[in-house]
C-alpha cells in the first residue's frame, strides 16, 4: 500500500509573506488577485538541513575538540582552567575522612 505524500506549494508572494495560499496549482490565488499582484510559482522549494539530535551534533563538537587537542599536543583530560583532571581531582586533606580515602 503506497501512501502518496501531497505537499501543497505556495505561490511566490504567499511564501514570501508566509501566509495561506489561496490558490490551486498554476492558477492565479486568491490572494495575488484581491492585490492585484502577479502570482508566480516559479520558486524552487528549499530542502531543509540535516536533522540531527542535540547529543548528537555536542558528540560531534566534542570529538572535533579532542582531536584537535591532540593534534596540538596538549593532554585531552583537561579542566576549565587547564589544569589535568587527575591533579583537580588529586586527594584534598580534611575533605573526607582518612578511612574513607584510603579504601
Amino acid at each position: 500500500m503506497a501512501v502518496e505524500v501531497r505537499r501543497k506549494i505556495a505561490c511566490d508572494c504567499c511564501h514570501q509573506r508566509k501566509v495561506k495560499c489561496i490558490g490551486e496549482g498554476t492558477a492565479p490565488c486568491k490572494r495575488c488577485i484581491s492585490a492585484g499582484l502577479a502570482c508566480t510559482y516559479n520558486a524552487i522549494p528549499q530542502k531543509k538541513g540535516p536533522k540531527g539530535s542535540r547529543a548528537k551534533v555536542l558528540s560531534e563538537l566534542h570529538e572535533t575538540q579532542r582531536n584537535a587537542q591532540l593534534a596540538a599536543g596538549f593532554p585531552t583530560d583537561l579542566g576549565f582552567d587547564g589544569r589535568t583532571l587527575s591533579s583537580t581531582f588529586a586527594r584534598t586533606p580534611g575533605l573526607m575522612p582518612p578511612a574513607l580515602v584510603e579504601s
